[in-house]
């Protein structure tokens, strides 16, 4: 139960979840578009969803890199305390 109300209330992680959710997606679209239609491929489609497959990956590598950059902190809370003593 710790892991859902930790999903749930972390926008990092729920953002994670459902650009995964959606590429997955995307990705059984994609194989199912190949293989049942063998005959003729439909090459529009199949570079629309790798498209999308990318962006989905850039913007989900996006949101890990914005959530530990803003987590790096140069200062702890004794260097923080000790600046407001002077």
């Amino acid at each position: 139960m710790s892991y859902l109300s930790g999903l749930a209330t972390s926008p990092t992680h729920s953002g994670n979840m459902i650009l995964i959710i959606i590429g997955a997606v995307v990705l059984l679209v994609l194989v199912l578009t190949i293989i049942i239609e063998i005959k003729t491929q439909h090459f529009d489609l199949i570079t629309n969803a790798l498209l999308i497959i990318f962006l989905i990956v850039g913007f989900y590598l996006l949101n890990l890199y914005i959530s530990h950059s803003s987590q790096n902190t140069e200062t702890t809370f004794t260097e923080f305390s000790a600046e407001n003593k002077n």
